[in-house]
């Protein structure tokens, strides 16, 4: 990879509203660290093994059914300071997406090109990410690749790495927020185990098709 190893810059859960929205607008993405605690992080991998009881041999395991609004991932959907950075990112029409979705590169999978998730330049942006790192995101696992502040560009992310491109890095229970416009990509994931991650996305579903996005 030609980016830089290093971690994303992390907004402290206590940093406020102010500094969280801050990252947003900057870099297009904040990183709460263990802002999920170690039993809501294993009720949420059983969650997971109850929708998919068996991971693929290869590849990277896909779970797009799991109900939003359903414990245990709940929590995270209507948490205030969430909820309050989607409708900073996306205006007041944010709302969580009916489903949350589950992925896990395994040993050898999970390298992307960058890309977006939505078809069309922004503003005005559509969608948000929170990624919810269900075991430690490291650079040996193939953690988030991102290229800060590109929500903010109208051209299209490069096939190949960018130079100023950082890692969305963090133990089991940290959240990223991720505007959906940045580019990023998933890593390959070097290390032995899968690297599990739930995604609770908001839209504003008056523009956002999920059929119509860029990439996965």
């Amino acid at each position: 990879m030609s980016g830089r190893e290093g971690a994303a810059e992390t907004v402290a859960a206590n940093g406020g509203a102010a500094a969280l929205a801050a990252a947003l607008d900057r870099d297009g993405y904040a990183v709460l660290p263990r802002y999920v605690g170690d039993g809501a992080v294993q009720a949420m991998l059983a969650g997971v093994r109850e929708a998919l009881p068996r991971l693929p041999p290869s590849g990277t395991a896909h779970c797009d059914a799991l109900a939003v609004r359903a414990a245990p991932w709940a929590a995270v959907a209507t948490d205030p300071a969430i909820v309050a950075a989607a409708r900073h990112v996306l205006g007041p029409a944010a709302e969580v997406a009916d489903r949350a979705k589950y992925r896990a590169p395994l040993a050898g999978f999970g390298a992307q090109k960058l890309h977006i998730d939505w078809v069309a330049p922004a503003p005005p942006y559509v969608i948000l990410q929170v990624i919810i790192a269900l075991t430690d995101f490291t650079a040996a696992n193939g953690a988030t690749r991102v290229v800060p502040g590109t929500h903010r560009r109208k051209d299209r992310p490069p096939p190949d790495g960018m130079p100023d491109e950082t890692r969305l890095l963090g133990p089991a229970g940290t959240v990223f927020l991720m505007n959906g416009h940045v580019w990023h990509a998933g890593a390959r994931n070097d290390a032995a185990a899968p690297r599990h991650a739930v995604f609770v996305p908001f839209v504003v579903k008056s523009l956002f098709r999920d059929d119509a996005k860029a990439d996965e």
